[in-house]
């Protein structure tokens, strides 16, 4: 509900502020003081009511006018004198566990504070952990924001943008397409009190960015970072996620499987090499162990690497359910088997037949250095479509 305030100034005075801030100052006497104290709720309620009322009335009308094309971009709100809240969107899944990123913690911090309306890009292979970042910053930093927000940009930018106009109390005419909604709220947001955070998860579609890179940047009151597969875009800055060092991801793997010994270092190693010190991957792996030897070893470290080495990740010998944040639902964790979860990093649906053949040259070359005669030498057989 909408309301009015109505208030007595340091002079004695009737102050009655209305809907769009508008102040009415009303000398009074002392009788009139004493109607406002033993009336004032009563006479409250009346302007709300009032208020109820009519917002419907200029919402229809608002959408009349839309429809027969007078006014192209109508639009009719009422703002109360409700203050908008601190969080626009439902928190972030924040990881119980997290290591060895302190470093690109504080960096990404000192990176959004050293300038005005800096769009950061956090960008890395799926799995390594940006997401884990940018939660991770969300909880730490967000007493530093007037304003936060946690969007998903899984269909588009523009979605995603448009998700936060119920947080900022807006409405628009049914008619009206996204595309003009948009310049509202941005309107709004930049309103809001600086400095505001806006992190958008998952932007990977590099023409989407380009569509709503003016867009973005209007909103001069907010720090926007964006987790993100893109590697390279000239007009924003990027923090570039490395994989685990080495005692990290040992770390991490012995935290979800308990049961590992020192005596097995090197063959976890070899384990961490083969998938390129993944952080989900290797939380999944270990996982995976800690649910098939609960109660005796059936799928040992050896197995595992055999696994890795043979098959590859997608055909493990054994495996079983897990629960992971990666791209849940909502704030629930995601129950699946390692294949799956892995299979949905690296979707290539997309790819074409002669694209998947290249791919599958690479998936079996050497984690080592290759000189370009020798990939040249390889690849020579794969011949791509040309794209017309």
């Amino acid at each position: 509900m909408h309301t009015n305030h109505i208030s007595l100034d340091g002079n004695n005075n009737i102050v009655i502020q209305d809907a769009q801030g508008s102040h009415i100052y009303v000398n009074s006497d002392e009788g009139a003081r004493q109607l406002l104290a033993e009336q004032g709720d009563q006479i409250k309620q009346i302007l709300e009511h009032l208020q109820a009322q009519a917002e419907p009335v200029l919402q229809q009308f608002a959408q009349k006018i839309y429809q027969i094309g007078r006014i192209e971009n109508a639009h009719f709100h009422i703002y109360g004198d409700r203050s908008i809240k601190k969080h626009l969107t439902p928190p972030p899944f924040i990881p119980e566990l997290f290591l060895g990123r302190e470093v690109d913690l504080t960096t990404v911090h000192q990176k959004l504070f050293s300038g005005d309306n800096l769009l950061l890009l956090v960008s890395g292979q799926g799995g390594i952990g940006k997401t884990t970042l940018a939660a991770k910053y969300w909880e730490k930093y967000q007493d530093q924001y007037s304003h936060v927000a946690w969007v998903f940009a899984g269909n588009s930018l523009l979605d995603a943008l448009l998700s936060l106009a119920q947080a900022l109390e807006m409405s628009f005419p049914e008619a009206m397409p996204n595309v003009k909604r948009l310049p509202l709220l941005l309107k709004a947001l930049c309103n809001l009190n600086k400095p505001c955070l806006l992190v958008i998860d998952n932007a990977n579609d590099l023409e989407d960015l380009e569509n709503h890179y003016l867009a973005l940047r209007s909103c001069s009151n907010f720090h926007l970072l964006l987790t993100t597969r893109i590697t390279e875009f000239e007009q924003a800055a990027f923090h570039q996620i490395q994989p685990l060092e080495t005692q990290v991801a040992i770390d991490l793997f012995q935290t979800h499987y308990p049961k590992y010994q020192a005596s097995e270092q090197p063959l976890l190693e070899q384990i961490l090499s083969a998938v390129g010190y993944n952080t989900l991957v290797i939380e999944l792996l270990a996982k995976n162990l800690r649910n098939l030897n609960k109660l005796r070893e059936q799928y040992s470290l050896a197995d595992l690497l055999q696994d890795l080495q043979a098959k590859g990740l997608l055909a493990l010998g054994k495996s079983a359910p897990v629960k992971v944040g990666y791209q849940a639902p909502g704030l629930a964790l995601r129950q699946a088997t390692p294949e799956a979860i892995i299979a949905a990093m690296y979707d290539l649906g997309a790819l074409s037949v002669g694209e998947k053949r290249l791919m599958s040259v690479f998936a079996v070359l050497p984690a080592e250095k290759i000189g370009f005669e020798a990939l040249r030498e390889l690849l020579r057989p794969v011949e791509l479509p040309q794209k017309t």
